[in-house]
């Protein structure tokens, strides 16, 4: 699965691309996911089979890709499908600081949406940081809403984490 958007191409990322992701993530969070992270989440997908209804696996990254720049994955978002709930949690969307403010992460997030409500997802939820003013403009955006709080839920900052909802329903595709 990828699709263009030019000039990049999103992808679903694999087992080969848990090196890049890391150094991505490393740039773009303080408490940044390891390789062997990564390759733990892609070895827990290897065991997952194609549905009908879905070809995502239950731990999925999309990647974001840009053949012009020397470090071509410029962006990535992870999420969690949980088929059975007819639910999926984004965890991250990460953006190179030199591609941010370009509309990737917006991009990317639809993608994800559509692909999840193809899927018959009909809700997703998230943690973000309250201070965090980028990415809540982004998820509002989409029409999530916020449903709870997580008290001290970032530890390198002890910063809590506003728990947001959104029903794919009313997203349009």
């Amino acid at each position: 699965m990828s699709s263009v958007i030019s000039p990049y191409t999103i992808r679903l990322l694999a087992m080969e691309d848990a090196a890049a992701l890391a150094q991505l993530e490393s740039l773009c969070f303080p408490l940044a996911w390891t390789c062997e992270q990564y390759q733990k989440l892609f070895t827990a997908n290897a065991v997952w089979q194609d549905r009908e209804d879905c070809l995502l696996p239950p731990m999925t990254v999309l990647g974001v890709e840009n053949r012009d720049c020397e470090r071509n994955l410029v962006a990535y978002l992870s999420l969690g499908i949980y088929h059975d709930a007819g639910e999926l949690e984004i965890y991250n969307i990460a953006v190179s600081p030199v591609w941010r403010c370009s509309g990737i992460a917006t991009k990317l997030l639809a993608m994800a949406l559509s692909l999840a409500v193809r899927c018959k997802i009909q809700t997703a939820f998230l943690e973000v940081r309250p201070s965090n003013v980028a990415a809540l403009t982004l998820y509002e955006k989409f029409g999530f809403t916020q449903c709870g709080r997580r008290k001290g839920y970032y530890t390198d900052t002890g910063e809590d984490a506003l728990v947001m909802r959104c029903e794919l329903g009313a997203v349009s595709q």
